[in-house]
Protein backbone atom coordinates (compact mmCIF):
# COMPACT_ATOMS: atom_id res chain seq x y z
CA UNK A 1 0.00 0.00 0.00
CA UNK A 2 2.88 2.37 0.78
CA UNK A 3 4.14 2.00 -2.80
CA UNK A 4 0.76 2.64 -4.42
CA UNK A 5 0.32 6.20 -3.07
CA UNK A 6 3.58 7.62 -4.55
CA UNK A 7 2.89 5.89 -7.87
CA UNK A 8 -0.64 7.34 -7.94
CA UNK A 9 0.73 10.84 -7.19
CA UNK A 10 3.25 10.56 -10.03
CA UNK A 11 0.51 9.39 -12.40
CA UNK A 12 -1.77 12.31 -11.49
CA UNK A 13 1.05 14.84 -11.83
CA UNK A 14 2.02 13.42 -15.22
CA UNK A 15 -1.54 13.70 -16.52
CA UNK A 16 -1.94 17.35 -15.66
CA UNK A 17 -0.62 20.17 -17.76
CA UNK A 18 -1.72 23.44 -19.26
CA UNK A 19 -5.40 23.97 -18.88
CA UNK A 20 -7.19 25.76 -21.68
CA UNK A 21 -9.08 27.60 -18.92
CA UNK A 22 -5.83 29.34 -17.86
CA UNK A 23 -5.84 31.38 -21.07
CA UNK A 24 -7.46 34.79 -21.23
CA UNK A 25 -9.49 35.72 -24.28
CA UNK A 26 -7.72 39.02 -25.00
CA UNK A 27 -4.38 37.20 -24.93
CA UNK A 28 -5.57 34.66 -27.49
CA UNK A 29 -6.96 37.42 -29.71
CA UNK A 30 -3.59 39.19 -29.62
CA UNK A 31 -1.70 35.96 -30.35
CA UNK A 32 -4.00 35.02 -33.25
CA UNK A 33 -3.83 38.45 -34.88
CA UNK A 34 -0.01 38.23 -34.90
CA UNK A 35 0.03 34.67 -36.27
CA UNK A 36 -2.52 35.31 -39.05
CA UNK A 37 -0.36 38.04 -40.60
CA UNK A 38 2.58 35.66 -41.05
CA UNK A 39 2.99 35.06 -44.77
CA UNK A 40 2.45 31.32 -44.58
CA UNK A 41 -0.48 29.41 -46.00
CA UNK A 42 -0.18 26.23 -43.93
CA UNK A 43 2.09 24.08 -41.79
CA UNK A 44 3.99 24.44 -38.55
CA UNK A 45 4.74 27.98 -37.45
CA UNK A 46 8.35 28.24 -36.31
CA UNK A 47 9.04 29.35 -32.73
CA UNK A 48 10.86 32.40 -34.08
CA UNK A 49 7.44 33.83 -35.04
CA UNK A 50 5.74 33.13 -31.70
CA UNK A 51 4.83 36.30 -29.79
CA UNK A 52 5.79 36.48 -26.07
CA UNK A 53 2.16 35.86 -25.02
CA UNK A 54 2.25 32.56 -26.87
CA UNK A 55 5.61 31.51 -25.47
CA UNK A 56 4.16 31.95 -21.95
CA UNK A 57 1.59 29.24 -22.76
CA UNK A 58 4.43 26.79 -23.45
CA UNK A 59 2.70 25.14 -26.44
CA UNK A 60 3.82 21.81 -27.86
CA UNK A 61 3.35 23.17 -31.39
CA UNK A 62 1.56 25.84 -33.40
CA UNK A 63 0.31 25.29 -36.90
CA UNK A 64 -1.78 27.03 -39.49
CA UNK A 65 -4.21 25.49 -41.97
CA UNK A 66 -6.77 26.94 -44.36
CA UNK A 67 -9.24 26.49 -41.46
CA UNK A 68 -7.29 28.58 -38.93
CA UNK A 69 -4.61 28.55 -36.24
CA UNK A 70 -4.13 25.57 -33.92
CA UNK A 71 -2.14 25.97 -30.71
CA UNK A 72 -1.45 22.50 -29.32
CA UNK A 73 -1.05 22.64 -25.53
CA UNK A 74 -1.33 18.94 -24.66
CA UNK A 75 -1.12 15.61 -26.42
CA UNK A 76 -1.46 12.02 -25.29
CA UNK A 77 -1.21 9.10 -27.74
CA UNK A 78 -3.70 9.98 -30.50
CA UNK A 79 -5.45 12.81 -28.65
CA UNK A 80 -4.48 16.45 -28.52
CA UNK A 81 -5.96 19.58 -27.01
CA UNK A 82 -5.34 23.27 -27.16
CA UNK A 83 -6.71 26.44 -28.69
CA UNK A 84 -8.28 26.92 -32.12
CA UNK A 85 -8.91 30.26 -33.81
CA UNK A 86 -10.77 29.84 -37.12
CA UNK A 87 -9.86 31.85 -40.20
CA UNK A 88 -12.24 34.70 -41.07
CA UNK A 89 -13.92 32.82 -43.92
CA UNK A 90 -14.44 29.56 -41.98
CA UNK A 91 -17.75 28.49 -40.47
CA UNK A 92 -17.14 26.20 -37.53
CA UNK A 93 -19.50 23.31 -36.98
CA UNK A 94 -19.62 20.40 -34.60
CA UNK A 95 -21.28 17.06 -34.98
CA UNK A 96 -20.74 13.99 -37.11
CA UNK A 97 -17.65 15.37 -38.83
CA UNK A 98 -15.99 16.39 -35.57
CA UNK A 99 -12.66 14.68 -34.85
CA UNK A 100 -12.89 13.16 -31.34
CA UNK A 101 -9.09 12.88 -31.18
CA UNK A 102 -8.84 16.65 -30.99
CA UNK A 103 -10.25 18.71 -28.16
CA UNK A 104 -9.59 22.36 -28.89
CA UNK A 105 -11.15 25.35 -27.18
CA UNK A 106 -12.69 27.53 -29.87
CA UNK A 107 -11.95 31.24 -29.95
CA UNK A 108 -13.91 33.15 -32.59
CA UNK A 109 -13.26 36.88 -32.95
Amino acid sequence: MKNIIPIFCIFVAACTGNSDQDVNVKGVESIASKLFIINQTSGDISEQWWPPELIELNPKSVYKTDKGIYIKLNSFFTEESGLYVPADDVTVGVGSGYDPGRDYTLFNF
